[in-house]
Parts: structure tokens; C-alpha cells; sequence
């Protein structure tokens, strides 16, 4: 149960499609203590954080859940998903339905670098692949069928 201070800001993020905690690019919002981090306080308990302390942990959780399914379902460990992920990605009916495909904004978060890195259609430097989703991916990568081929043994 959120303290009533909080209520609000959560209502504001889940329901302002404008919200700057919406968008990847300005990170999620994340509830912790004064003894978690040094960015909360008893004053402030919601931060936004986002980059790879957000990507990273998010897709550790996908590749052990995805792994956990591919097991119950017989399937094999997954091991290291780089080359599946590729060859999904190189299905366009697949990479739809897997991903989220990032095309605007850049990773040039503070302005400095004139955009290098811009979001563009399909792999691109700023996105990858672009953001998942959680549930096709997972039981795409362990119904591996068509798939042996990629490096796996």
C-alpha cells in the first residue's frame, strides 16, 4: 500500500501519457528507502533512474524466467542469447511481435554530442534492438524450433 503522498505522483506517471516518467528515455519511476540509495530520503522516496541500472537488472529477470519456461517445457538452458536474440530480431513477423522498435530521440542525453547516437528503424546504437516484450520473447526464446542453428549445442 503507497503512503498518500506518493499516490499522487504514481497517478500522475500511470495516467498523463506526457509524463516524463513514461518515456524510456527519461527512465521509470522507482519507490525506495533512505537506506537504499543515496539519491532517497524520507522526503523524497520516488526516484527515476534509467540506463543500464534499469536495463540491466530487467533483462537478467527475462533471461532467467525465460530460461525457467524453456526448462518446464522440456527445452534446453538458454545460455548465452545474443545470437537468438539476433536471429529473432531477423524475422520481421517476430521481431514485431518481440520487440518494441525505438525510432526517435538519441542517447545523447545531456546535448553535448550533437545526437550521434540517433534512434532509428530496427538495430540502431542509441536502442538496440529496441525495448522488449517480456511475454512474446520469452516464449519465443524457448520455443527455440527453428532455431538450432544459432550457435547453440
Amino acid at each position: 500500500m503507497l503512503p498518500a503522498c506518493s499516490q499522487s505522483i504514481v497517478d500522475d506517471c500511470l495516467h498523463n501519457a506526457h509524463h516524463p516518467c513514461r518515456g524510456a528515455i527519461h527512465g521509470y519511476i522507482i519507490y525506495c528507502s533512505a537506506q537504499a540509495t543515496k539519491r532517497c530520503s524520507n522526503s523524497l522516496l520516488w526516484n527515476v533512474v534509467g540506463g543500464a541500472s534499469v536495463s540491466t537488472p530487467l533483462w537478467a529477470v527475462l533471461a532467467v524466467l525465460s530460461n525457467e519456461m524453456s526448462q518446464k517445457q522440456g527445452g534446453p538452458r538458454l545460455g548465452f542469447l545474443n545470437p537468438l536474440l539476433y536471429k529473432i530480431a531477423s524475422d520481421p513477423h517476430k521481431y514485431r511481435a518481440c520487440f518494441h522498435d525505438i525510432t526517435t530521440g538519441n542517447n545523447d542525453y545531456n546535448g553535448l554530442n550533437h545526437g550521434r547516437y540517433p534512434a532509428t528503424a530496427g538495430y540502431d546504437m542509441a536502442t538496440g534492438l529496441g525495448s522488449y516484450n517480456a511475454y512474446a520473447l520469452a516464449v519465443t526464446s524457448s520455443n527455440r524450433r527453428g532455431y538450432d542453428n544459432v550457435g547453440f549445442p
